[in-house]
C-alpha cells in the first residue's frame, strides 16, 4: 500500500476561510487530520504534531508559534493572514524553523522578506511563497442559476462586519446626496459590532438614503443577498482575505475595491478606485450600460475568478508545497494558476 504523508491542518478558529472541498481534495492525497477550535487542547495538539509528517498552520499564527518552537524537526508550512507578519516588535516566532511561509500577495511577502533580512534570517527568504486564495468555485457555481437572473439595477452591497476598518460609514454617507438613486445593503452586523463599535453602528443607522443593515448570515440567506446585489463594494483601507469580493464576482456582482497596497494583485484592475469621488463616477458610468452590456460585464467577472482561483488547481499547488516540491516564489497571484496550466 502506498504510504501517504501524514498532514496535520490547524486553522485555529478560522475554518470559515477554508472551503470544505479543500479538505476533501487534501484527503485524497494525504492522510489528514483537521483541527477545529471546539475540540482541542495542548495535549491533543502535541500528540497530533508528533504523529504528523507535515504541519500546516493556516492563519493560526498563535499555534504556529507553538509548532515552530516545539517541533522544529517537522516540516511546517504556515499560511499567513494578510498583513499579519513578524516584526522586530514581536519576535516570538522561530521563523527559521518554518519550511514554507505562504502569502496571498507579493506586497506582504516583500514586507516580510525585508524584516527577515533586517533580522539576519536570509535562509527564510527562500521559503516565502506567494499563493492564490482558496475559493471553492464548485460551491458557488451551484447558485449560478439562482444569481444570473439579475435586475441590473442600482443596488450596492457590502459584506462583512461593521467595524471602522471596513469603511462602511463613508459609503453610507454618500447615499443621501451623491448616490440618492442607488440603494445600499450592509450584511454582517454581529453582536461584537454593537458591543465594541456601537457609535459606528449608530452613525450608519442615522444616515439618510436607501440603506438596509442585515445581521451576519450564511447559506441560503447570503445566496439571496448576492442575487439582489449589483455591485459588491469594498471600502477597506486594508483587507485580509477579501473573500466577499471574490464570492460576489462568482455570483455575478460587479466589484468595486478601494486600492490599498497589494489590491491590484488580487482583483481586476478595472475594479479598483482611489477615492469615493472616483467610485461615484465609475458607478454612474457603469449604470449607463444597457442590459446586454451589464450581463456581459457580470459574466466576465465570474470567468475572471474561475480562470485564476479554481480550487482544484490551487489545491494542487498547496499540495506540492506540502510535499516540498520546488514552486515559483513570487509570481503575481493572478497568474500562478494560468502559468501552471501552460
Amino acid at each position: 500500500m502506498e504510504h501517504k504523508l501524514k498532514v496535520l491542518f490547524d486553522s485555529g478558529m478560522n475554518w470559515q476561510f477554508v472551503p470544505w472541498r479543500f479538505r476533501e481534495l487534501m484527503e485524497e492525497r494525504f492522510d489528514c487530520v483537521f483541527l477545529d477550535h471546539e475540540h482541542l487542547n495542548d495535549a491533543m495538539r502535541t500528540w497530533l504534531a508528533k504523529w504528523a509528517d507535515v504541519i500546516f498552520a493556516d492563519w493560526a499564527l498563535d499555534w504556529a508559534e507553538f509548532y515552530l518552537e516545539n517541533f522544529p524537526e517537522k516540516r511546517i508550512v504556515i499560511r499567513t493572514h494578510r498583513g499579519d507578519v513578524w516584526t522586530p516588535k514581536s519576535p516570538f516566532y522561530c521563523w527559521e524553523n518554518a519550511d514554507a511561509v505562504l502569502f496571498m500577495d507579493n506586497f506582504w511577502r516583500n514586507v516580510f522578506v525585508e524584516e527577515c533580512k533586517k533580522n539576519v534570517l536570509d535562509e527564510v527568504v527562500e521559503r516565502c511563497i506567494t499563493v492564490p486564495r482558496l475559493v471553492d468555485e464548485t460551491h458557488w457555481r451551484f447558485l449560478h442559476d439562482r444569481t444570473q437572473v439579475r435586475k441590473y439595477g442600482k443596488r450596492l452591497g457590502m459584506l462583512g462586519r461593521l467595524i471602522p476598518r471596513k469603511g462602511c460609514l463613508e459609503i453610507a454617507t454618500l447615499m443621501e446626496k451623491e448616490l440618492s438613486d442607488f440603494s445600499l445593503s450592509l450584511m454582517g452586523l454581529s453582536e461584537n459590532d454593537t458591543k465594541f463599535a456601537p457609535e459606528l453602528v449608530d452613525a450608519i443607522r442615522k444616515q439618510k438614503g436607501n440603506i438596509t443593515i442585515l445581521d451576519h448570515a450564511t447559506g441560503d440567506t447570503v445566496i439571496k443577498w448576492f442575487a439582489d446585489v449589483d455591485f459588491i463594494i469594498s471600502n477597506s483601507g486594508d483587507e485580509s482575505w477579501h473573500a466577499a469580493i471574490t464570492e460576489g464576482m462568482l455570483c455575478g456582482c460587479v466589484p468595486m475595491v478601494r486600492h490599498w497596497p497589494g489590491a491590484e494583485e488580487m482583483h481586476p484592475a478595472s475594479s479598483l478606485f482611489e477615492t469615493t469621488d472616483e467610485l461615484i463616477v465609475r458607478l454612474r458610468g457603469l449604470f449607463m450600460f444597457d442590459k446586454r452590456q451589464r450581463k456581459i460585464l457580470s459574466d466576465s467577472k465570474r470567468q475572471w475568478v474561475l480562470e485564476r482561483y479554481r480550487l482544484g488547481d490551487v489545491t494542487e499547488l498547496y499540495a506540492d508545497i506540502i510535499e516540498g516540491k520546488d514552486v515559483p516564489l513570487d509570481l503575481n497571484p493572478q497568474e500562478i494558476i494560468p502559468s501552471r496550466r501552460s
